[in-house]
């Protein structure tokens, strides 16, 4: 998450000016190393890359945050079979072939859930579905190769990738998590230092709700 702020913050401070970007004439180019870029970016451009990279690494905190529950199950005494630890780490073995299967993100939401909890969550349902479906396919596209006409439909405009970052700052991403967490651990408080990640101002330019977890 720490990722996530600080390339949101630099996104913040270069679209409102409290940074700016050098010209040639003030600094020594000859200087750079040859593996360096010789263009010197203009302030939108570092803002906009920023705030993409921000919502890229709120999606890496999400997906990091349900990885988490799983380990955490396995860390506290249990009766889980060899199967269900696999599940929980976010694999398993087909009997077919014998070789590790890594789970997608609707598999292990309902595996994690299942064998915790006892009851799977649907996925189908909202928030899930929009996170599965809206959030989860831009991280893919983004991140693993995949045709041209994918990843050209991320070619969103720095105000585009800001939003983006805004919804899931100001509501989705905790709501999406807490539930996920009070479905496992109904009688475990939810980490107070994740929520306020969220609500102690960490986001530049964010209005915060002003709420601590002790």
């Amino acid at each position: 998450m720490q990722s996530a702020i600080y390339y949101y913050n630099e996104a913040y401070d270069y679209e409102i000016g409290n940074k700016t970007v050098l010209d040639y004439s003030q600094i020594d180019v000859t200087s750079l190393r040859p593996n360096e870029f010789k263009r010197i970016f203009m302030a939108h451009e570092v803002a906009y890359k920023n705030y993409r990279e921000a919502y890229i690494n709120l999606l890496f905190f999400i997906e990091s945050f349900i990885n988490a529950i799983g380990y955490n199950a396995i860390l506290e005494p249990n009766c889980f079979t060899e199967e269900q630890v696999n599940r929980l780490h976010g694999f398993f073995i087909p009997k077919r072939n014998n070789y590790k299967k890594y789970s997608d993100i609707p598999t292990k939401i309902k595996d994690i859930s299942r064998i915790i909890s006892g009851v799977e969550i649907d996925v189908t349902i909202s928030p899930y579905m929009d996170y599965i479906k809206g959030v989860v396919e831009i991280r893919n596209k983004y991140i693993h190769s995949s045709p041209f006409e994918a990843k050209a439909s991320l070619n969103y405009t720095r105000i585009n990738w800001k939003q983006k970052c805004l919804l899931l700052i100001e509501s989705f991403a905790l709501e999406l998590i807490q539930k996920i967490w009070m479905h496992c651990y109904s009688n475990k408080r939810f980490p107070p230092f994740v929520y306020n990640g969220f609500y102690l101002g960490t986001f530049k330019g964010y209005q915060s709700k002003g709420v601590t977890a002790n």
